[in-house]
């Protein structure tokens, strides 16, 4: 059975950063969580009785960790729980309480932080959430005016799905095209309907 344990505490050394194994990127710290008591008749607060435990982070997250995190910050970190003894040189025996962490951070209630993303990660995130319909376009994202002009030449035209076209409507193309042959100027509203018929061209849509 795994016990899991989150710790708030405060950084009581550097992250200690190593390569082992075949790779592994490995971060170790202590971290130091007190037990905080109110003095009897006062406002004051003082450390009762004080936790240590030895953190060890793996993978990207003992990367992120080291860059991150400096002795005497106040942070969260959360992950197994493994207890184990140990012998002393006096040949007395220990007890190692020691965290495997799966998450680590810095604790908001009693600082700031900016979170950098790593590099290539904002670009990956980019193609993760492009709308498929968009052109390969993300969400929010703009292009120029070349660019959706590609985008809107391979769009379906908007044609009625059956039955007879409305009147006026009906291959918009064939009749600009016409009123261009006769001699007359094809007129366009703004909302984009195109017309031979003078009477059109002030027409308010």
């Amino acid at each position: 059975m795994t016990d899991f344990i989150t710790v708030t505490g405060t950084l009581g050394t550097d992250p200690e950063h190593r390569v082992v194994g075949d790779g592994l990127n490995r971060t170790t710290f202590r971290i130091a969580s007190s037990e905080r008591r109110r003095v009897a008749g006062s406002n004051e607060w003082e450390d009762h009785h004080t936790n240590w435990y030895s953190v060890t982070c793996w993978g990207r997250l003992a990367t992120n960790t080291k860059a991150s995190l400096e002795k005497g910050q106040r942070v969260i970190v959360a992950g197994k729980l493994r207890i184990s003894s140990y012998t002393r040189d006096d040949n007395s025996q220990g007890t190692q309480v020691e965290i495997i962490a799966n998450s680590a951070g810095h604790d908001l209630s009693f600082q700031t932080a900016t979170a950098t993303k790593r590099p290539g990660q904002a670009d990956r995130e980019a193609g993760r959430w492009a709308s498929p319909g968009a052109g390969g376009l993300a969400a929010g994202a703009t292009a120029s005016p070349d660019a959706l002009a590609g985008v809107l030449a391979g769009a379906e035209p908007l044609v009625p799905s059956g039955g007879p076209e409305p009147e006026g409507t009906g291959n918009v193309e064939g009749r600009s095209a016409g009123a261009e042959a006769d001699g007359s100027e094809a007129q366009q509203s703004e909302g984009g309907l195109v017309s031979s018929h003078d009477e059109y061209a002030e027409a308010p849509f």
